[in-house]
């Protein structure tokens, strides 16, 4: 089994909290404890998006006493912009990365921002909420794997955080949209955002995996598993 986007250092509680345990150091204890859970759930590989508090650096060099691979995209948070970045930079900055030796993973939602990083020649899309048929097309034609966290808004439904009215057909939404991708032979992977609200490790991989099979349909596990290889092979 495999969670293709965690985030060590989050619990899936309250994110504020989870960071404070670990400013002054990553707590080894709390992290061997969530390695163990993943290991008891049967989990071999999990990939964290990072973080600037050092706990996805030490699940990193304790991962394999559990036997899990564990890799890393970047050890510090980048910033966070309002608008999309320019397609030329995205550009720039994904080949800069690859001529390094980097892949490249590309936290995006919307047409705009996607398309951009997919013709930038992105290895992974991460989330990718509300695309249209055209950027549906546009992936399947890339070489880029889809993690689509499709659990961070189906385990806010019932809640209270936010009105089921919104999320009940946003969640639909993806849903078909992955089921789309999917007929079209995108590259689809299982990653949960584990750590996000409500999105607890290794239940929150378990969660995800459900909601692809449920979107996909027949055929859903050789979907996943084809590109949770790529994942696993590229990073």
């Amino acid at each position: 089994m495999v969670d293709c986007h965690i985030h060590m250092v989050l619990d899936g509680v309250n994110w504020k909290d989870a960071i404070a345990r670990h400013k002054a150091a990553p707590q080894e204890a709390l992290i061997r404890q969530t390695l163990g859970h993943y290991q008891a759930l049967g989990f071999s590989y999990l990939r964290d998006g990072g973080d600037r508090w050092g706990a996805c650096d030490l699940a990193a060099k304790l991962a394999p006493e559990y036997g899990i691979r564990y890799r890393l995209d970047f050890s510090q948070y980048g910033v966070l912009t309002g608008e999309p970045l320019p397609p030329d930079l995205i550009r720039d900055m994904i080949a800069c990365a690859h001529d390094e030796g980097f892949s490249v993973m590309a936290h995006s939602n919307g047409d705009e921002a996607v398309r951009a990083a997919l013709a930038g020649g992105v290895d992974s899309i991460e989330h990718g909420a509300y695309l249209t048929d055209e950027t549906l097309c546009q992936l399947a034609e890339s070489g880029a794997v889809w993690v689509s966290t499709l659990v961070t808004i189906g385990n806010l439904i019932g809640c209270g955080r936010f009105p089921d009215e919104v999320l009940t057909p946003l969640l639909a939404y993806q849903m078909n949209a992955v089921k789309k991708a999917a007929a079209l032979g995108a590259k689809i992977a299982c990653g949960s955002d584990a750590g996000a609200y409500r999105v607890l490790h290794g239940q929150g991989g378990l969660d995800e995996r459900t909601l692809l099979r449920r979107a996909i349909g027949e055929g859903a596990d050789t979907v996943t598993d084809a590109g949770n290889a790529v994942i696993m092979a590229r990073f």
